[in-house]
């Protein structure tokens, strides 16, 4: 009687394990490729300081498919993919990190004097920030 229970209770936790999981790839589906596709960089219009753009679900989703393969869970192709290049990821996100600390830290120093003698570089800067 209590194998009974143990093998139906364990056949209901791998249903629902397996429905989870494949929600969990649907989900990857409609997430990655939306956000791949949003500027790394966005500006806010009042104050002209920078900001990084890497969506927290895509942090989320970079998580959740390190420890599903630690696990040994099936990763669906296009979160697998997107694992492979998770230290790409977090090295540019990094060095965009740095850049926007710097620049936003120029902005908040720079005295009214002195912002008509780096208006030219502040609007390469921009240029170059605008193109992507």
């Amino acid at each position: 009687d209590v194998m009974k229970a143990h093998s139906i209770l364990t056949s209901l936790l791998l249903d629902f394990e397996a429905q989870r999981i494949e929600q969990w790839g649907r989900e990857v589906e409609a997430a990655s490729g939306d956000k791949l596709t949003l500027p790394l960089i966005r500006r806010c219009s009042k104050s002209r300081k920078l900001t990084t753009n890497f969506d927290p679900a895509l942090v989320r989703l970079l998580r959740e498919a390190r420890y599903f393969l630690l696990l040994r869970l099936s990763v669906p192709p296009q979160a697998l993919e997107m694992f492979q290049s998770s230290a790409l990821f977090r090295s540019r996100t990094g060095n965009m990190d740095l850049i926007v600390n710097m620049h936003n830290s120029i902005l908040d120093r720079l005295l009214p004097v002195e912002r008509p003698l780096l208006a030219p570089y502040l609007a390469r800067f921009d240029d170059v920030i605008e193109q992507g």
